[in-house]
């Protein structure tokens, strides 16, 4: 079976979905091009050539990577597609008719249906449920590059998440400068990488922030985009990375950061809850004094009193042969 994989190419997400394709020896996948690709002046224009390439390569079924752009996209590409949804755009159909609508209409046309997270299955169950039988739910475990290193004198605090409200940049920064001024002998870093985050007022929000205090020389605010060898150092270098989005799916930098055997710190939302009390995993209660938490959260991981079960969460979470089997009825749409 051929199959097109269809969405922005420069996102991590669809680097991840790599491994499973490599992985699969009874299907063969195509990539476009970059120029047919994201005509947004001329979105017809762009579909009508995918169209083409379809043809002329007879693809059999598209996998679609987001159901916002490309998946209204593959509504007009005459051909079955399979959808990978991602937590924040179905989250957001929760206080919009109009997404909620838009979101139906993808999901209604689509042969099946993926996601990362028990809290994305369940927003379809509640929001879709008529679709629940064609959701299939497992891991993108993470890639080869990412392992223990076993580095010592870590000097970082590490946060691999969007600058952005949705993941409490500015209380992660308050935070730690908190633990600082409590552990002014500790030389540890706070490490923030936006690359992929949107510019604007709470960006700039954040540099000021990090300029007008005492510790900016212990802040990094780091705008290039990280190679998975850098980011892989980065997680081996740290002795902690913080996670702790509002709403989320099971996030890929969870996933990498506990496979190079770097201690997690997220917030006790649902995508999160089951995997916090069956790995004794840190958690901030983001309702509640949230710098406080963090700065607690840090001084107790760097004096080794929270250890979370990381070898438990890698043979469970990150096999890439237990997803695999998964990945397998998801293309073919065969839920049990």
């Amino acid at each position: 079976m051929k199959i097109l994989v269809y969405g922005n190419y420069d996102s991590p997400h669809i680097s991840t979905w790599e491994q499973f394709y490599e992985f699969d020896n009874n299907n063969y996948y195509l990539f476009l091009s970059k120029s047919d690709l994201v005509e947004k002046r001329n979105v017809i224009s762009e579909i009508l050539k995918i169209r083409k390439f379809i043809k002329e390569n007879k693809i059999d079924i598209v996998h679609t990577h987001s159901a916002g752009i490309y998946g209204i996209k593959s509504l007009f590409l005459n051909t079955p597609f399979i959808i990978t949804i991602y937590g924040s755009e179905l989250f957001k159909c929760k206080d919009s008719i109009t997404r909620k609508f838009i979101m139906d209409i993808i999901l209604s046309n689509s042969q099946s249906i993926s996601c990362t997270s028990i809290a994305s299955k369940n927003v379809i169950e509640n929001l879709f449920p008529k679709h629940l039988k064609r959701t299939f739910l497992f891991n993108i475990p993470a890639t080869k590059e990412f392992f223990n290193e076993n580095i010592k004198g870590k000097k970082y605090v590490f946060s691999n998440r969007r600058i952005g409200s949705l993941y409490h940049t500015k209380e992660i920064i308050k935070g730690f400068i908190i633990f600082k001024e409590k552990n002014k002998d500790e030389n540890i870093s706070l490490y923030l990488s936006d690359a992929y985050s949107d510019k604007g007022k709470y960006s700039d929000e954040v540099k000021n922030l990090i300029e007008n205090s005492k510790y900016k020389d212990s802040i990094i605010m780091d705008s290039n985009i990280k190679t998975k060898a850098e980011l892989n150092k980065l997680y081996n270098q740290s002795i902690c990375f913080i996670n702790i989005p509002k709403s989320d799916q099971l996030s890929l930098s969870f996933l990498e950061g506990v496979k190079a055997g770097c201690h997690p710190i997220v917030s006790n939302i649902d995508a999160y809850s089951r995997l916090i009390t069956e790995y004794n995993i840190s958690n901030i209660d983001i309702e509640n004094d949230i710098e406080l938490q963090i700065a607690q959260k840090i001084e107790d991981v760097s004096k080794g009193l929270e250890i979370t079960d990381i070898n438990s969460i890698n043979n469970n979470l990150n096999s890439l042969e237990t997803s695999f089997k998964v990945f397998k009825n998801f293309i073919g749409g065969k839920n049990k």
